[in-house]
């Protein structure tokens, strides 16, 4: 998810997520891929983000899964001025493939 990210920008970020996933960093939540896509677009072309899974679980049926860790975000005209935070992403296996259902990410204070 991070790699896709990095490398493919907002496409690689939405493609992550299933049909009727939700993305909440704001105030309000976004889903699906349209709202996903307009709320993370603005974040992805103006500054850099990168997180790190800390601990996940996997549900008993292995369907449900879930990571939660940190991440860091940079504004690219501004590099050294980063921001902190933590997330909380569930994943559901769609399909023989892992896709995101909730994610959100909240700053540090």
């Amino acid at each position: 998810f991070d790699a896709a990210t990095s490398a493919r920008g907002p496409a690689g970020w939405v493609d992550a997520f299933a049909p009727d996933g939700v993305m909440w960093s704001g105030v309000e939540p976004a889903q699906g891929a349209d709202a996903i896509r307009a709320a993370i677009t603005p974040v992805l072309v103006d500054a850099t983000l990168r997180w790190e899974p800390k601990v996940g679980r996997l549900s008993a049926d292995g369907q449900l899964g879930a990571t939660a860790g940190t991440w860091v975000s940079a504004s690219r005209e501004a590099p050294d001025q980063q921001i902190t935070g933590t997330y909380i992403t569930v994943w559901r296996k769609l399909d023989g493939a892992w896709k995101v259902i909730f994610d959100v990410g909240r700053p540090d204070r």
